[in-house]
């Protein structure tokens, strides 16, 4: 804002002139003159009024900082950690079916369920991962039946099965005993996997012409501390 001061003026107004004058008389002897009367002293003249000093400008108000924005809150948790599967087990099954010479023998598909668990014998663990000497897991897999498809089928009890896993797909294998030593048979090398479970499937010769077709899906449980 701007201050302005109005100019402020003092006058000082003249003093006027004086004049003094003398009467004079005649005397019998002789008369003298009388003296002129001396002039009044002119008045000193009024000194002009000092102007009024202009008022400082305001000074600008200072503008208001901008306010620190807020940082964004951190995401909450509620402190339970992210659940991990358990890949040392397994639950599943196999769907089986067979494509045989005579139609009277096809199978149109038997889903047997099954469990995998850990190797716990030391022999047959040291075989198998001499066999599979790239899986990273091995299971004995008990399946719920001795056969399927009508005796197509012989399902061991148990068998063995080895794991390479990827990033989003996994190796297979069937490892087993040829009576001669282990030996380990790649069933798939792109089963689906995502952390969770495995599934896929494969197919093999059965003789005769017949070819036997398998859908298989393992499912890890979640780890329990």
């Amino acid at each position: 804002m701007r201050i302005s001061l109005l100019p402020l003026v003092i006058s000082l107004i003249a003093c006027g002139e004086g004049k003094a004058q003398l009467d004079y008389s005649s005397a019998d002897t002789g008369s003298t003159d009388g003296g002129d009367g001396t002039d009044g002293t002119d008045g000193t003249d009024g000194t002009d009024g000092t102007d009024g000093t202009d008022g400082t400008d305001g000074t600008d108000g200072t503008d208001g900082t901008d306010g620190t924005d807020g940082t964004d809150g951190t995401d909450g948790t509620d402190g339970t950690p992210d659940p991990v599967p358990d890949q040392t087990q397994f639950t599943g099954f196999r769907n089986f079916a067979v494509d045989a010479s005579g139609d009277e023998w096809d199978c149109a598909g038997e889903e047997i369920p099954e469990e995998g668990v850990p190797v716990e014998d030391a022999d047959i663990l040291a075989e198998v991962e001499d066999a599979c000497r790239d899986c990273e897991l091995f299971y004995a897999v008990y399946p719920e039946a001795d056969e399927a498809c009508g005796g197509w089928v012989t399902l061991a009890q148990p068998s063995y099965r080895g794991v390479i896993f990827g990033t989003d797909t996994a190796e297979v294998y069937f490892i087993y005993d040829t009576g001669r030593g282990w030996d380990a048979a790649l069933l798939t090398d792109s089963a689906d996997y995502d952390g969770w479970s495995i599934s896929g499937s494969y197919e093999s010769e059965l003789g005769w012409g017949s070819v036997l077709y398998v859908d298989f899906t393992m499912e890890f449980p979640e780890s329990t501390p």
